[in-house]
C-alpha cells in the first residue's frame, strides 16, 4: 500500500514541538529552560489548531466523506498518526499504523502495554483525552454501507452521532467505565434514547432486552441496581449490552477479560463469539493476552512502540510468526507441561516515544540484526497474501508491499 505524505499541519508541530535536548553535564535528557519555553509555545500552538479543526461547526459532508479501499472491510486505518503533546516534547503513541478490519470477522490487536494499541481504538471513535492527545495524520475510513466516512477528518459533533450507535467500545474495566452514581437501567436507556428517539416505555423495555441478551439471569433487578451492587462478571456483561444496545456494526473490545477470574473469563468470551454471530458484526479485541487472540480472533495485527510490525491470519502469526517481536512474545507466555527454569523474556525497553530513532525500532532489544537493520525503518514485506512483516530479514522472501514511513 502506499502512503499518502503528511500534510502540513503535523509536520509543523511536530518539528515545532521536537526541541532537540542539549546535552548539560553528561545526561542527554535534560531539558533547558529555554526549551521547555518553547516546547510549551509550540504545543499550545499546535493543540489550539487541531481542536479548532474538530469543533467546526456546520461542516458539509463532502469534506470527512470518502471511499473505502476496499468494501469488504468495515474499517481502514492508513498511516495513522496520534501524537501527545506533552511538556518533554511530542510523544508518538500511535505513529503511521495501517491495517484494515474486514465485515464480519474479529481482528485481534496484541502487543506489550504502550505499544498504541487503546490509543489506536480510541482515536477511532475519537476519545483520545484532548487537548494533548490529537490525531495528527493519517485517514481512519469507517464503511457506512452506503458510504464511507474519514473520522480523523469528522468534526466532534457529527462523530456524537455515529459513535455508540454504528461503533461501540467495550471499556478495560467496567468499574470505571459505568458512572456509580446513576443506576444500571439509567446508563442502558441513556444510549437508546440518544440514538433512536424512542419514548421511555420503550427504552426501558430494550433495555430489559439486552440484559436477557447478554446472559443476565434477574434483568428486572439488575437494571434497579448500582454499578457497585453487582460483581466483576456482571459489570462486564451490563458494559456488553450497553455496548450492543443500538445494533453497532463495529465492537471494540478493550481488555474486555481484565481483572476477571479464568471461569468468567471464558464466559465473556463465549458471549462475544455468540452476539457476533447474532448481529452479522466486526469485532477489533485488544489484548495482551494471546491465548485470548487464538480463541477469538480471525485476523491478528502485532504492535511494538507505536507501529505495526506484523500481519496475518491467526494460524500464520501463531505457526509461521516472523518478525523476532512475534517470536518474543510467544516464548513470553508460559506453556503447559512444559518445564523452564526461567521464563523467557525480550531483553532490553522500548524506545522513548518523545525522541525515536530513524531505524527500526527494535533493532537495540533484537538477537538476529543484521547490517540492513542500521539503515533506514524497514518496509513492509508480502510474504503471504494475507500475512506481511516489516522487517529486513525476509526481504527476499517476498514482495515489498509498501511503506511503513
Amino acid at each position: 500500500m502506499l502512503f499518502k505524505k503528511q500534510d502540513k499541519t503535523q509536520s509543523e508541530s511536530s518539528e515545532g514541538a521536537e526541541v532537540k535536548k542539549s546535552a548539560h553535564k553528561g545526561n542527554s535528557h535534560y531539558l533547558s529552560a529555554k526549551e521547555s519555553r518553547e516546547i510549551a509555545k509550540s504545543n499550545a500552538r499546535a493543540m489550539r489548531e487541531y481542536e479548532k479543526k474538530k469543533r467546526v461547526k456546520h461542516v458539509d459532508e463532502s469534506v470527512y466523506t470518502c471511499k473505502m479501499q476496499d468494501e469488504n472491510n468495515i474499517v481502514e486505518f492508513d498511516d495513522l498518526h496520534t501524537y501527545f503533546f506533552t511538556d518533554a516534547g511530542v510523544a508518538k503513541a500511535v505513529d503511521g499504523v495501517t491495517f484494515s478490519i474486514p465485515k464480519g470477522a474479529t481482528v485481534g490487536v496484541v502487543g506489550e502495554s504502550g505499544c498504541g494499541k487503546s490509543v489506536t481504538s480510541l482515536s477511532l471513535m475519537q476519545l483520545v483525552q484532548a487537548p494533548q492527545g490529537q490525531i495528527v495524520g493519517g485517514s481512519i475510513r469507517f464503511n457506512m454501507g452506503d458510504k464511507a466516512y474519514d473520522i480523523a477528518k469528522m468534526p466532534i459533533n457529527e462523530m456524537r452521532k455515529i459513535r455508540g450507535k454504528q461503533i461501540a467500545m467495550i471499556f478495560q474495566e467496567p468499574m470505571t467505565s459505568l458512572n456509580p452514581v446513576f443506576r444500571i437501567g439509567y446508563q442502558l436507556d441513556e444510549m437508546v434514547l440518544l440514538h433512536t428517539g424512542c419514548t421511555k416505555e420503550e427504552a426501558k423495555a430494550h433495555s430489559i432486552e439486552m440484559l436477557k441478551l447478554v446472559g443476565i439471569a434477574a434483568p428486572e433487578r439488575v437494571y434497579s441496581c448500582y454499578p457497585h451492587e453487582l460483581s466483576g462478571g456482571m459489570r462486564q456483561r451490563v458494559m456488553i449490552a450497553i455496548a450492543l444496545s443500538c445494533d453497532p456494526r463495529l465492537i471494540i473490545a478493550d481488555e474486555p477479560t481484565t481483572a476477571l477470574d479464568v471461569t468468567i473469563q471464558a464466559q465473556i468470551l463465549d458471549l462475544l463469539r455468540e452476539i457476533k454471530q447474532k448481529i452479522d458484526g466486526s469485532i477489533m479485541l485488544i489484548t495482551h493476552d494471546l491465548g485470548v487472540i487464538a480463541e477469538m480472533a480471525d485476523y491478528v495485527v502485532v504492535m511494538y512502540a507505536g507501529r505495526v510490525i506484523e500481519t496475518g491470519t491467526t494460524e500464520e502469526i501463531f505457526h509461521n510468526p516472523l518478525h523476532p517481536y512475534t517470536i518474543g512474545l510467544q516464548k513470553s507466555k508460559p506453556v503447559v507441561k512444559r518445564k523452564v527454569d526461567r521464563l523467557y523474556n525480550i531483553p532490553g525497553q522500548v524506545p522513548n516515544p518523545i525522541d525515536m530513532p530513524n531505524f527500526c525500532y527494535f533493532k537495540d532489544r533484537c538477537d538476529k540484526c543484521i547490517d540492513k537493520c542500521n539503515g533506514e525503518y524497514p518496509h513492509f514485506v508480502q510474504v503471504s497474501p494475507t500475512h506481511r512483516v516489516s522487517c529486513y530479514l525476509y526481504e527476499e522472501k517476498g514482495a515489498e508491499g509498501g511503506s511503513n514511513e
